[in-house]
């Protein structure tokens, strides 16, 4: 049996949701998300760091980064979880070649920030690991904060469940036809089919877009790992910014009575399960030792790796597809995913009710 919808997503992680969710707002659409694994934002969405941060080296982020903030500190009532947004600020560490754009970025964008040679300032506990570090320039953005991953793709799911979208997870797809206007796609035990086909897939947009038989093909895959450690004394620390070494590429904040760290290792990876390289902990610990050689850690508590995916400019793409029509791309979020996701959600569903369909 064909089940005829309005409009399929395929990818149930932060982009897919966000644009369902939005869609599900602003029109009374027969709208279905088709995610293949068998929980919604498993990869990528539910594993980052959850680090909302305006000072990018893409200035053409920041808008969209801005205002997935500001609805993070006003969030619609239709959320369950209110509270998803924690405003921590941020500390980046690089010298002034790389500190110098950024700023000017987030002057032109009126953020408040400040730049810094020493670590004076700071709390004393961070003060002390800060002081320590070869390049000691600092750039302070107050407004940056940590965003809860997993309690917001659980209010997008919610909040569109609320208006009718279906979600359906367990769902491979094997294959795409385009037939007189229609996309249908098929799994293994259904087929679905729509006018319009968004792809939403994360590290496996390119594997989509391939079965639609789209030419954009400028997507690639990096692997990433993160470690979660125990404390010895959290509550010195839980109010603290997020620490990232921009020159360097390493990161630390609290997290879950404990520190988040990561190496900032970025591997070119195929669109699947990405397993933990024992390799990248003693890179971690190399760069955490020569950065950061004050900041006490306590036991290994986890490892994970997930993957962030790009285009070739670095900048997200969503919009139409050049050739196939009805094809709607959400790809390419890799990095900033989580900070840009719910002014992307917002964008992909005005640029698609825009068209008549």
């Amino acid at each position: 049996m064909q089940l005829k919808i309005e409009i399929i997503i395929i990818g149930g992680g932060v982009g897919g949701l966000a644009t369902a969710y939005y869609l599900s707002r602003t029109g009374n659409y027969k709208i279905l998300v088709l995610e293949k694994e068998n929980q919604m934002g498993r990869h990528a969405s539910g594993k980052n760091a959850g680090m909302l941060r305006q000072g990018v080296s893409h200035g053409e982020l920041i808008p969209f980064i801005q205002e997935t903030r500001r609805i993070l500190q006003n969030p619609p009532v239709d959320w369950i979880h209110q509270n998803v947004f924690s405003q921590t600020g941020s500390v980046l560490i690089g010298n002034s070649e790389l500190l110098r754009p950024i700023s000017k970025s987030l002057a032109a964008h009126e953020i408040e920030f400040g730049i810094s040679e020493s670590a004076e300032s700071f709390p004393s506990h961070l003060k002390n690991i800060l002081k320590e570090h070869p390049v000691a320039n600092f750039l302070y953005t107050p407004s940056d904060g940590i965003i809860d991953s997993n309690l917001l793709l659980e209010n997008l799911r919610s909040g569109a469940e609320k208006r009718g979208v279906v979600f359906h997870a367990n769902s491979f797809v094997k294959k795409i036809e385009d037939q007189n206007g229609e996309w249908v796609v098929s799994c293994p035990t259904e087929k679905f089919s729509a006018p319009i086909l968004i792809n939403a897939a994360g590290a496996w947009a390119g594997e989509v877009g391939k079965l639609c038989g789209s030419k954009y093909q400028s997507l690639n895959s990096y692997r990433r790992h993160l470690y979660q450690f125990s404390s010895e004394d959290f509550s010195k620390s839980a109010s603290w910014p997020f620490v990232w070494d921009i020159q360097n590429e390493f990161y630390f904040r609290p997290r879950h009575d404990g520190w988040l760290l990561s190496a900032g290792d970025e591997e070119l990876h195929p669109p699947a399960e990405p397993q933990v390289d024992k390799r990248i902990e003693q890179l971690l610990f190399e760069k955490k030792n020569y950065l950061f050689s004050s900041l006490k850690i306590g036991l290994l508590q986890n490892t994970w790796s997930c993957l962030r995916t790009k285009s070739a400019n670095g900048i997200f793409f969503v919009d139409w597809d050049s050739e196939k029509k009805g094809l709607f791309w959400v790809a390419g979020l890799g990095g900033h995913g989580i900070s840009v996701s719910l002014a992307v959600g917002k964008l992909a569903a005005n640029k698609i009710l825009q068209r008549n369909f």
